[in-house]
């Protein structure tokens, strides 16, 4: 009985908050919905570059995509499921630059924007409606279903039951709905953000790819494992919450910012959450170097696990510290022959793009001076490897960071590939429907540098890749206590302790 109250009590909060967020939002006419498409294509087909990448690596057509789903609008009959259409058309794109966005980042769309979309700060109250509309959902989603994808499988990192059923750690799963679930995963584009893209086995992955827009709360999805031998079988949908004996968290809350000096290995250990705050960091590494004599750090872990980025004037700061030479990066940026914003690009000036792999006239290249970031107050003189802790979960302004590892034998990213767009971009361009008022943003620019083939424009090249096992990801995630910690570093991170064994002298 207790459980059929607590679903009553949601279904209630959950009808009145979209009662709540319904009174905000304007009333739109099908002609004004068929507008707000039209310009939404306009400017996904005229700015976004990744068309491209995802016809010639992912194997579908980005645009025609989006293009056709243009006919259901006819059967939308609300602005709440404008709003998530909408969704639907953008994460299309495949791309956390290419997004509903909330309304912080409403200051950052052009007065020109603003002034062709006939909006105003008041619309920031809409945006916030939309925003609420999707926390609802979130908020609402229970199931967490303990897998992970590794080397080409979902992996059941723990026992677990959900209804009764039974379901043994290092299952595998291999149907979803009678579907093969590679499949039905790849049926997911348009319906689950932030897909990952598997470079080996040429697929799109998720951990969680079930909890995707499309799924009513109380849809039941039937999943089938193998394992042992035996088959497992269950049902559940997403209101639905698993049974086990220990809760696994997958990404820490109160993330710590750190800078760690171990002088029982003359490691200099910072964490890096997030690209920000860079004056904690400089104020720790300073305070450091002004006390340590020369050799005292034969190397520098910075480690940027989960990090989705911010500012790369951060992480460029806290390397610049480190340095024994410049690292000079010459950064060929495309985008869009049809963009109608040229004159937001900064460059010298702009050509046909020329690359053996891309037909001329299908990118124009900005062509910037060469970038170059310069040593800074390198005190003690440091001259060893500096080793950058990535994985999946690293975005932004941490792709910019990674991708510099490849510019300079000094750095060396050490982990897993994100399956994400990294290298350098911008700063995404900021825009609102004129009738809905929703905002958006996406990703003006493509970086085709040191890319000698379509899959190249992800830069996800690692120098020293390290898949960690079913085994590795469950101890993590049912470790309590800090995994940044230097007790969890140097006893149990595979990662951690791979810098340790290898030698600076090897290049």
């Amino acid at each position: 009985m207790k459980k059929y109250l607590i679903v009553f009590f949601v279904l209630i909060y959950s009808a009145t908050s979209i009662a709540q967020t319904s009174s905000v939002l304007p009333v739109l006419s099908k002609q004004q919905m068929l507008d707000d498409f039209d310009t939404l294509y306009h400017v996904i087909s005229s700015i976004n570059p990744h068309d491209y990448v995802r016809r010639k690596v992912n194997g579908y057509a980005m645009l025609d995509s989006i293009k056709s789903l243009r006919k259901e609008i006819k059967n939308i009959q609300t602005t709440e499921a404008f709003y998530w259409f909408i969704n639907r058309a953008l994460i299309l794109c495949q791309d956390g630059h290419t997004s509903v966005v909330r309304k912080y980042l409403y200051e950052y769309m052009s007065d020109d924007d603003r002034r062709k979309s006939n909006s105003s700060i008041t619309d920031t109250t809409i945006i916030k409606a939309y925003s609420k509309l999707r926390s609802d959902w979130l908020f609402n989603i229970k199931l967490t279903l303990p897998l992970k994808y590794i080397n080409g499988q979902y992996i059941a990192l723990q026992n677990f039951s959900v209804n009764g059923i039974a379901v043994p750690q290092n299952a595998v799963l291999t149907t979803v709905n009678s579907v093969p679930v590679h499949l039905f995963v790849q049926k997911k584009l348009q319906y689950k953000k932030d897909l990952h893209w598997d470079f080996k086995n040429k697929r799109f992955y998720s951990d969680d790819f079930y909890n995707s827009f499309d799924h009513k709360l109380t849809d039941k999805i039937t999943f089938e494992f193998e394992g042992s031998g035996k088959k497992a079988s269950i049902t559940a949908s997403l209101s639905d919450t698993i049974s086990t004996t220990n809760k696994l968290i997958y990404i820490q809350e109160k993330e710590i910012k750190k800078v760690d000096y171990f002088a029982n290995t003359k490691i200099l250990y910072i964490r890096m959450p997030i690209m920000w705050d860079s004056t904690f960091y400089l104020a720790q590494i300073d305070s450091l170097q002004n006390i340590l004599p020369a050799n005292s750090i034969k190397k520098v872990v910075l480690d940027v696990r989960d990090n989705a980025g911010g500012n790369d004037g951060d992480w460029v700061s806290v390397i610049s510290r480190f340095l024994h030479k410049p690292i000079i990066r010459t950064i060929t940026k495309c985008f869009n022959p049809n963009n109608f914003s040229k004159d937001r690009i900064y460059a010298d000036s702009f050509r046909i793009f020329k690359n053996s792999f891309v037909a001329n006239g299908a990118f124009l290249e900005a062509i910037n001076t060469p970038d170059t970031i310069l040593p800074y107050k390198n005190r003690i003189g440091f001259s060893g490897k500096i080793y950058v802790i990535q994985n999946e979960n690293c975005f932004s302004a941490t792709g910019d960071l990674i991708s510099t590892c490849q510019f300079t034998d000094q750095m060396i990213n050490i982990g897993n590939s994100t399956g994400w767009f990294g290298g350098f971009g911008s700063m995404p361009w900021v825009y609102i429907l004129p009738h809905s008022k929703i905002l958006y943003w996406t990703e003006p620019l493509l970086d085709f540098t040191n890319a000698t083939e379509p899959e190249d424009l992800f830069h996800n090249e690692v120098k020293m890749p390290i898949q960690l096992s079913a085994a590795d990801y469950a101890h993590r995630y049912s470790y309590k206590n800090d995994w940044y910690s230097k007790d969890y570093l140097f006893k149990y991170d595979k990662v951690f302790k791979a810098i340790l064994k290898f030698d600076n002298s090897k290049k």
